[in-house]
């Protein structure tokens, strides 16, 4: 597929819709994202500056100036008009699940080789594909449920797995695959009417998994559970309470991204007083909240988080000039924005490995997915996929080096292309 240069894209979230009914499936701060710790040798910072692969410079002044609140694509798709030139064949390397979908997908694998990938369909019901055999998919199966929100996939171990979503009363529900069989849908509101915004953030570490809301009062809620055989803690605890920092977060508060790393727990979130929209950083010292620092920046996305290497974080977000910008943490401090190129529409997706590498996924200005690589020690150019995607990618691996990823073409059929 032939591509202007400038057009080396990404997105904005799983950080950022087709209405179910009268009603929008996602809000304009969905930010359904999953993330586990990965460990690796150190990287070496000097190397990170350099500008190996970072592509086109943007337009203007990057993460200053004014902006537009940070975007979430599930409400605004990107545009689906091929431009001249393309190939009449969009998706070449990509093969086709199937189906109907209203929500971005979500993927999560827990175990060699094995896939699960989820999306919310025309009835509101959660779809599910699996495979087990690269290459080799299962039919599709309902697992039922009255979603209003994208699904997210996570897994804390072999034959488990987790689909969180908002229900029909906005709450969080979720479904759990327990190696024989899955659940009915449970709702961690137990019945006190708490309804949320978007779909829920949800963060794994071994066993432990943490699932963040963000209510209707902007304040961001978590319950935990802390192994696959417990209950979630009895109550929500308020991470921005009015009471104590929430002002920190400069007003209006979106959703963003969380990682574990080196035994502490990283949530990033987005304060947004008119249109100006900064990132900000809580670190939970082994699972208990910290306060929230500013990390700057005027964003038209929702942050995307990973964590590698020896406590290395990386927090991706698109700027005013439409680029991707990334901050880097050492364990001890953030690096500052450093510019990657591109020409932007989504959030981005990041998929760690455990060996000191990563890959960065996301839509371009012409809807074509895009991958970006850090290969220890620098960025890769900006590697053209093809495809028409409407909606941000899924992507997860299934073995060292191993990545599949997942998007809806135009008729909101869903696609996957492998070994990336």
């Amino acid at each position: 597929m032939v591509r202007p240069s400038n057009l080396l894209g990404l997105l904005v979230h799983g950080s950022m819709a087709v209405a179910l009914s009268a009603r929008d499936m996602d809000s304009s701060n969905d930010a359904a994202a999953a993330a586990t710790d990965a460990t690796s040798d150190s990287a070496n910072r000097a190397d990170f500056g350099k500008p190996g692969g970072a592509g086109k410079p943007g337009h203007g002044s990057g993460l200053g100036g004014a902006s537009r609140p940070p975007q979430d694509d599930d409400e605004n798709p990107p545009s689906t008009t091929p431009l001249a030139g393309s190939d009449a064949s969009p998706w070449a390397n990509w093969l086709s699940l199937g189906g109907t979908a209203v929500t971005k997908p979500t993927v999560a694998s827990w175990g060699t080789n094995r896939l699960d990938v989820f999306v919310t369909g025309t009835t509101s019901e959660l779809y599910h594909w699996w495979s087990s055999v690269v290459g080799t998919w299962s039919s599709v199966e309902s697992l039922g449920g009255e979603l209003h929100s994208s699904p997210v996939a996570v897994s804390v171990g072999e034959n488990y797995l987790d689909v969180f979503a908002l229900g029909r009363d906005d709450d969080i529900a979720y479904t759990s695959w327990n190696g024989n069989s899955w659940s009915g849908f449970t709702s961690l509101s137990d019945g006190n009417g708490y309804a949320f915004q978007t779909a829920p953030l949800v963060v794994t570490s071994g066993y432990r998994l943490d699932v963040f809301g963000l209510g209707l009062d902007s304040i961001i809620q978590r319950r935990t559970r802390l192994t696959p055989f417990n209950s979630f803690s009895e109550e929500w605890e308020a991470i921005n309470d009015p009471g104590t920092n929430f002002e920190a977060l400069n007003g209006t508060v979106s959703f963003g991204s969380a990682v574990w790393s080196q035994g502490d727990l990283h949530l990033f979130a987005v304060g947004t007083a008119g249109s100006h929209s900064e990132l900000y950083w809580n670190k939970f010292d082994g699972g208990d909240q910290g306060s929230w620092e500013e990390l700057g920046g005027i964003l038209l996305s929702q942050p995307a988080a990973v964590a590698w290497g020896n406590g290395y974080i990386d927090v991706f977000v698109v700027g005013t000039d439409y680029q991707l910008y990334d901050n880097r943490y050492d364990g001890s401090r953030w690096s500052d924005w450093f510019p990657l190129g591109g020409t932007l529409e989504s959030t981005p997706v990041v998929v760690a490995d455990p060996a000191n590498t990563f890959k960065v996924y996301a839509v371009g200005t012409d809807s074509g997915v895009y991958l970006k690589e850090w290969n220890g020690s620098e960025f890769s150019d900006w590697q053209d996929l093809n495809g028409t995607a409407i909606w941000t990618p899924a992507a997860a691996s299934y073995d060292i080096g191993k990545v599949e990823v997942f998007a809806l073409d135009t008729s909101h059929s869903l696609r996957y292309t492998g070994s990336l």
